[in-house]
């Protein structure tokens, strides 16, 4: 699964692993657009609430 996050949420997702070849990336994305995924958070109520997106 790739998660693409936005600056504002890449320090949530720094524990995931990461591809080094963004190529590759970007034609597993093509092909399975099920796995690839953006993703975003905003404060609700002090509260972080997840967003994402395909």
């Amino acid at each position: 699964m790739i998660i693409g996050a936005t600056k504002k949420a890449q320090p949530l997702f720094s524990n995931l692993p990461s591809i080094n070849d963004k190529e590759y990336g970007k034609q597993f994305a093509q092909v399975n657009p099920l796995f690839s995924w953006h993703a975003n958070y905003i404060n609700v109520n002090r509260k972080k609430s997840y967003n994402s997106a395909q």
